[in-house]
């Protein structure tokens, strides 16, 4: 299939998809660059030749269309054409940056490195299991960086009734443990060999790669145990026999009287008093807090370098360094840190230094989530920065409550909220 495609550059499949420059090969056909919708978004098209098995491959590919989970590579369209005279079917798809078979190529990874790109590949598994599906074709060239973010290629997926197990993945996804750490892909058939794998992976892999099926780790309890240094394993509920001490007073004893004693009293009331005190004070240092001018952006289009928040955690080694932010210090004042839950706390996405940077940004996240409010605000405390922000002027609770929400729909992890003075 690849002579075919190598004088594709410019060609249009199903009138609509120009096909651009090729990402990859396999023997079953190619992956070029497209775009996709009337915004043009960046995208992949995967294209085969139609073949004996194409109406299991559009079932797989139809099945892809219905997932819905941030860390799962989002699929835009599938169907059938005829290309140059050679009946096709194609599958448009989210664009990724890099994979994680590219990045194995040169190096293996830290432990820290690992929990970060795996654990969120471990969460797209464990939807597709908890949704009814098999992965079927779990490998390193399946994990790939889209932005900042690291998500799951799963348009192989089958249902798990079709002969293939969540088992067969966790196997899979041990043997991709192994290889990100070590660069080496343990045998199939051969003698488990961990020397090489640091804790806490070594008892991750070792559970993933049981030999009985039965007992292998789910991907529930491999997420569970990646982000801790203790190992929580799975127990069987087992019957305790309890005894019931019989009563004193059917043993002729008298029970003996509880005396609680007189600097108990005390010590409550000095609490009691301690807690009025405290409230008081606090109540006397509340003061409103300013908020910042903000500008709402409505087209969208690709971001440039942020400048990241101060608590931003690190990024997976598949974002490529372009697109990873430069940390700053914390200017926060006693004052601030010691702020209640009260009024002037922002959701803020990103922070740039020049605000076309941030224009762009606002550009593409309202495109991507039209369901938020993006804006682009200059805070009159940081005038040199220009800042993505979801919301203003919120309670701590209700900034805490709009982060989350913006994470569990996809937007970056990195998402933090702030008290602007």
């Amino acid at each position: 299939m690849g002579t075919e495609l190598s004088g594709l550059l410019g060609e249009i499949v199903d009138g609509r998809y120009r096909l651009g420059a090729p990402l990859g090969y396999s023997a079953a056909g190619a992956i070029l660059e497209t775009e996709f919708g009337p915004n043009d978004l960046p995208a992949a098209i995967k294209i085969r030749e139609v073949q004996q098995e194409s109406e299991d491959v559009a079932r797989r590919w139809s099945n892809a269309l219905e997932f819905q989970h941030p860390n799962v590579l989002r699929v835009y369209a599938t169907g059938s054409s005829i290309l140059n005279g050679v009946p096709v079917d194609y599958l448009v798809m989210e664009r990724g940056d890099e994979s994680l078979e590219n990045v194995l190529a040169e190096r293996a990874l830290t432990v820290d490195e690992t929990r970060r790109t795996l654990g969120p590949a471990v969460a797209a598994l464990d939807y597709l299991h908890k949704n009814g599906y098999c992965h079927s074709r779990l490998s390193s060239s399946k994990v790939l960086a889209v932005g900042d973010q690291v998500k799951l290629s799963c348009n192989s997926a089958v249902p798990l009734r079709e002969g293939n197990t969540a088992a067969d993945d966790i196997r899979a996804l041990g043997v991709l443990i192994v290889e990100a750490l070590t660069q080496k892909v343990p045998e199939r058939d051969g003698p488990l060999n961990l020397k090489e794998v640091p804790p806490p992976f070594k008892e991750i892999a070792r559970h993933c790669l049981d030999p009985d099926p039965a007992s292998r780790w789910t991907a529930e309890e491999v997420e569970a145990n990646l982000n801790g240094p203790e190992i929580k394993v799975r127990t069987l509920a087992e019957p305790v026999a309890r005894v019931t001490p019989m009563p004193l007073e059917d043993r002729g004893e008298e029970p003996p009287r509880r005396v609680i004693p007189k600097w108990i009293y005390a010590a409550l009331a000095a609490l009691v008093l301690i807690v009025v005190l405290v409230a008081l004070i606090r109540k006397q240092n509340s003061a409103p807090v300013p908020t910042g001018s903000s500008h709402v952006i409505a087209q969208p289009a690709h971001p440039d370098t942020p400048v990241a928040p101060e608590s931003a955690p690190k990024p997976s080694p598949l974002v490529p360094k372009s697109r990873r932010a430069a940390r700053t210090a914390p200017t926060q004042s006693s004052s601030r840190v010691a702020a209640e839950k009260t009024g002037g706390w922002w959701v803020i996405v990103a922070a740039y230094n020049s605000s076309e940077a941030a224009e762009k940004r606002v550009r593409d996240l309202t495109k991507r989530w039209p369901g938020f409010h993006v804006t682009m605000s200059e805070p009159h405390s940081e005038k040199t920065r220009y800042l993505i922000t979801l919301g203003q002027g919120l309670s701590e609770d209700q900034a805490q409550a709009l982060r989350k929400r913006a994470v569990a729909s996809g937007l970056p992890r990195d998402t933090y909220i702030k008290r602007v003075m």
